[in-house]
């Protein structure tokens, strides 16, 4: 993780390089408001860069928190998300819940 421009910047192929630090580094973002950039997303995995299920619950994300996401394709290796508003955390875990969301 590296601050950068204020934004903060997270190597998604760290450790397993799954859809986990995806999903973290989403949460933290819309619960903290600060901008986000992800690079190099599932890097390692067979089939590198953003499945369907994570492209949903980066716009489900992004729709809790008012975001501007860029990146947010099948396949993408980036992408980055500017929070325009902050999600308390029980509205963030209802939203999941009540939309059967799973990031």
């Amino acid at each position: 993780m590296a601050l950068i421009g204020g934004q903060v910047v997270i190597d998604g192929s760290h450790g397993e390089g799954g859809g986990q630090i995806l999903r973290t580094s989403l949460a933290i973002s819309a619960i903290s408001g600060r901008p986000l950039v992800i690079e190099r997303i599932r890097a390692n995995r067979r089939n590198p860069g953003l499945a369907a299920q994570h492209v949903t619950g980066v716009l489900a994300a992004a729709e809790l928190c008012a975001a501007d996401v860029e990146g947010a394709t099948i396949g993408s290796v980036t992408r980055t998300a500017s929070a325009k508003a902050r999600v308390p955390l029980k509205s963030f875990s209802r939203a999941m819940e009540r939309n059967k969301i799973c990031l």
